[in-house]
């Protein structure tokens, strides 16, 4: 049997265009019971918020638990879906309103759905209704590069938009020639994730496929879905109070008739202004929370709430895109994930083989293009085969060069370097080595004639390049370092270029403070 709560609240609308909004008082049991917090994990990506803190809660309890006096003025924040509420004006209270007033008293009932007896199975199909009339149109949308370079510009100084990382640890669509199966691929942002976890919850297989705890929350998570309200902000402050059982009031501001894409863009506006969201978090919630459709519609006011859209779409290349050697190792900071790489440095790494980047000055993308990527990349002009670049044709390279170096080591019976943790895969090594890569190509002027003659030039960079190189302790500290850097990068340049290296400078051997090295 359904539940119902009815409450008096104050309507209005802020602005002529946006959702209608409504002010009223809940306890805080009544909030958990219909409002859904649909936090984002490795396993249901779909999700937004960010999973339940439980010391954070438990101080909140705490708080109104220690002292009767201790209240939390501040609204918590609901989005109401679509026609999950039913408003009523009150004539007789709308009477006594002032003169100007803006908003008109009403009386709010919310209906939750009692899935307390659903199976597992049930909840999925329901979920799989809900997510399909919210997502319609789960098409091949595109995000605008709105990123302004300027070829003039020097922005190849070494390290200048290198993210610094003081531990030495690691821790768009493709061009148009490109196969039917690879647009499929997850190239296209947010596409693929929403139909990938769709299909999954229509799969009786994959719903059913769960350890007993695994499936408790997923039934949570299907469960928070399903409710007619999502938190948008207050989780915490709601959760904690209604632990308590003492019907704690809340102010509460709800959206009314709110859009997936509204709350989402609810919940980063709201965090990221108070508590700054952090990057890779937010990069898994635009990629993975909306449709390219809802992207597109949205570019605009999140561009303006200073949300970076170019980055999004390039770490959800990097990360999800199976074509990928990174696929699935870029930390996002989400809840059971698997990925170690750091999402700052990785960023660092394809933003700079995108604008073919390296660590000398004299190295300009517009002639680099012209004399080596010009000829393969679709377009009549500069101006539009830079534009199919930027656009995606830089991933085709980059995969290319870096699953060219994963199969180099995997091919000399090196697996094991290609796991985040060894020296290879530090993000310091991996950006010192395209660096060197790059600014070979650079220095050799060869128009490519094929991606094959593009994998056979990369090869050649590679031949000397033993898995031994990584395998031994390296001595020196703080590669970060500009110093670092540089010692790491003339180990490198040493090993690359002579079959006999024999792993015997500053790299292996430390720096001296009497000798400098």
């Amino acid at each position: 049997m359904n539940k119902t709560y009815k409450y008096i609240g104050l309507l209005f609308q802020q602005r002529p265009e946006a959702v209608s909004t409504i002010q009223f008082v809940a306890a805080a049991e009544d909030i958990k019971e219909w409002g859904g917090v649909p936090s984002k994990s490795a396993s249901y990506m779909k999700g937004f918020q960010r999973a339940l803190i439980g010391p954070h809660k438990d101080e909140i309890s705490e708080f109104f638990e220690t002292d009767s006096q201790n209240i939390s003025p501040t609204s918590v924040v609901v989005a109401f879906k679509p026609k999950a509420v039913t408003i009523e004006k009150i004539p007789d209270l709308e009477s006594l309103m002032p003169a100007g007033s803006q908003a008109t008293p009403v009386i709010l009932t919310i209906s939750t759905p009692d899935e307390a007896s659903a199976t597992i199975t049930e909840l999925a199909r329901h979920a799989v209704e809900s997510l399909r009339g919210s997502f319609k149109d789960v098409g091949n949308g595109d995000i605008e590069d709105e990123e302004e370079e300027n070829e003039d510009e020097d922005e190849n100084i070494e390290g200048n938009d290198i993210t610094p990382d003081n531990s030495d640890d690691s821790g768009g669509e493709d061009n148009h020639d490109e196969s039917d199966a690879e647009e499929e691929s997850g190239i296209s942002l947010g596409t693929s994730h929403l139909k990938k976890f769709i299909t999954n919850l229509e799969n009786p297989d994959w719903v059913k496929s769960r350890t007993e705890e695994d499936e408790i929350k997923f039934r949570s998570f299907l469960t928070d879905i399903l409710k007619p309200a999502t938190i948008v902000d207050g989780q915490h402050r709601s959760t904690g109070a209604a632990f308590l059982e003492q019907k704690i009031p809340f102010s509460v501001v709800g959206l009314i008739d709110a859009e997936w894409k509204e709350e989402v863009f609810q919940f980063v506006v709201i965090n990221q202004r108070a508590r700054p969201i952090q990057s890779e978090f937010l990069s898994a919630i635009i990629s993975s929370s909306l449709s390219n459709s809802d992207i597109q519609s949205l570019t605009a006011r999140l561009d303006q709430a200073g949300v970076d859209l170019l980055s999004t779409k390039i770490m959800d290349l990097v990360h999800a895109n199976p074509l990928s050697p990174f696929s699935q190792m870029i930390d996002f900071k989400i809840k059971d994930a698997s990925g170690k790489l750091k999402y700052s440095g990785m960023l660092t790494l394809a933003k700079r083989f995108r604008k073919l980047s390296t660590h000398e000055k004299n190295t300009k993308f517009k002639p680099f293009f012209k004399q080596v990527f010009f000829d393969l990349t679709p377009g009549s002009t500069y101006n539009e085969k830079r534009a199919s670049w930027n656009d995606g044709d830089w991933f085709k390279y980059f995969c290319l060069f870096w699953n060219s170096v994963k199969t180099h080591f995997i091919a000399k019976e090196y697996k094991e370097l290609w796991e985040p943790g060894t020296n290879l895969l530090k993000i310091v090594t991996l950006q010192e080595i395209q660096n060197l890569f790059l600014q070979w190509l650079f220095t050799r002027r060869e128009m490519l004639a094929s991606t094959e003659h593009f994998t056979t030039l990369t090869n050649d960079f590679l031949k000397n390049l033993l898995g031994k190189f990584f395998k031994e302790t390296w001595k020196l500290t703080s590669l970060q370092s500009d110093t670092g850097r540089k010692y790491l990068r003339e180990s490198l340049s040493n090993a690359l270029s002579s079959p006999d290296y024999k792993n015997n400078d500053a790299l292996f051997t430390g720096v001296t403070k009497k000798s400098g090295r």
